[in-house]
């Protein structure tokens, strides 16, 4: 008799969904599709539904918040509507605030529920049109200037104050016109540079070249916060640096102790960090330069270098050790000489090569 009953319930599940479906108001379907829509926003910044592209979970989530007041109004209309014509409707009136208040609640618990979200972007470095922009600027293949090095394109990355990647991009036509191996690197290098610099005071991937060497001060950084291989590879790599890059949003961690990685400044405080990669180490340095300052984040407090910066400094001595306790090695190229140029590095009177 059980299994008889449920099998009836079963066969008239639909037919109640269905009616239930038609009795719903506008603003119960606004809350429905106002949830959904929240829902597949988060859900598409974790890579979970790859398939829903972020712009639609997007919109849908406004067109729900914009359709709840437009229901709980006509919902209104309806009870005072209810109200005027017969006392004998006021279960139906009663029942219709009640819808309507749901409605305002659904309204408020959503938007506060995306307040994290919006947070987050406001404390967010830059756009990803932005640093893409800004990138193929800053560098030869895409119509920039020269950097001194091999002249390839770029991977680069920012991350946001609290290590999170927040964009991935190149300066090349597609994903494979850079060294594969670069976004990581680029992404790393963000991380480090974020890192290791605070409100007052910028360290460069660059200036712990010399220090992170064996017998320097950090030796053995590079092991303090290994990258997490499941954020490096995770999600689709036609994805790769696009706006829906499978590493935004997660913390890929890495140290990375060579040219490429700068923290990032606004008027008042650190905001997070850029890395680029793709070249020589000396070279990134000079394209990170330039991007930084092409955001308008370059509003350094103080640093290591003569200039009291973040630039990379070449006083690395015949035994390997530095002048300064923060330099770098010199790359084959005219990098040093478009560092000083673009005023992002320093080379000592007795480093500089003889005529």
């Amino acid at each position: 008799m059980r299994n008889t009953r449920s099998i009836v319930r079963l066969k008239l599940w639909p037919a109640r969904a269905a009616k239930a479906m038609r009795k719903m108001t506008l603003t119960g379907w606004a809350m429905v599709l106002t949830v959904l829509g929240w829902a597949l926003m988060w859900a598409a910044a974790l890579d979970l539904v790859p398939f829903v592209p972020v712009s639609a979970a997007v919109v849908m989530f406004v067109s729900g918040l914009a359709l709840i007041p437009f229901g709980t109004r006509r919902m209104n209309r309806r009870v005072q509507s209810a109200r005027a014509e017969e006392p004998s409707r006021q279960k139906e009136a009663n029942v219709m605030r009640g819808s309507s208040l749901a409605g305002s609640a659904a309204f408020l618990l959503v938007a506060v529920a995306a307040l994290p979200q919006e947070s987050r972007a406001a404390n967010c470095p830059a756009t990803h049109d932005q640093l893409t922009q800004a990138l193929r600027a800053s560098v030869k293949p895409s119509g920039g200037p020269s950097n001194g090095g091999l002249d390839n394109n770029e991977w680069a990355a920012l991350v946001a104050r609290d290590g999170s990647v927040y964009a991935v991009t190149f300066s090349g036509a597609s994903p494979a016109a850079q060294w594969p191996g670069s976004r990581a690197i680029a992404a790393e290098k963000a991380f480090t540079a974020n890192g290791f610099s605070v409100k007052t005071f910028a360290l460069s991937t660059a200036n712990l070249y010399a220090p992170s060497q064996p017998a320097g001060p950090l030796f053995g950084a590079g092991n303090s916060n290994p990258p997490v291989p499941e954020v490096l590879y995770s999600g689709d790599p036609m994805q790769f640096g696009s706006q829906n890059d499978p590493m935004v949003g997660k913390h890929l961690g890495g140290v990375i102790s060579f040219g490429g990685g700068l923290a990032l400044y606004n008027d008042n405080d650190i905001i997070g960090a850029l890395g680029v990669s793709g070249d020589t180490s000396c070279a990134d340095h000079n394209i990170a330069w330039r991007v930084r300052h092409a955001l308008g984040l370059d509003h350094v407090p103080a640093g290591v270098s003569p200039d009291h910066n973040d630039g990379i400094i070449y006083d690395m001595l015949p035994d390997k050790t530095s002048a300064s306790g923060y330099g770098h090695a010199n790359c084959k190229g005219t990098e040093a000489q478009v560092a000083e140029q673009i005023h992002a590095g320093f080379v000592p009177n007795w480093a500089r090569p003889t005529q």
